[in-house]
């Protein structure tokens, strides 16, 4: 898990970032008033973009903060 709000700085070694190859899903409700979806958005890029990773994004229309929502996912 990647836990950071920046993208890698030139100091990593480039070799790492070929080893992450797990698939990763991000997901936030669009009505979200406390983690904005641009953020997801934002990592979606950094992650697919910066390190090469297989991302999938998807933003739940009408859904706000949630934990688990067996049947939206």
């Amino acid at each position: 898990m990647i836990l950071s709000n920046t993208a890698p700085s030139g100091d990593c070694h480039p070799s790492i970032f070929g080893q992450l190859q797990t698939p990763v899903f991000l997901g936030d409700g669009a009505e979200d008033p406390k983690v904005s979806a641009g953020l997801g958005e934002k990592m979606t890029r950094v992650l697919s973009n910066g390190l090469g990773m297989d991302v999938t994004w998807k933003e739940y229309q009408g859904l706000g903060h949630w934990y688990r929502a067996e049947d939206e996912v």
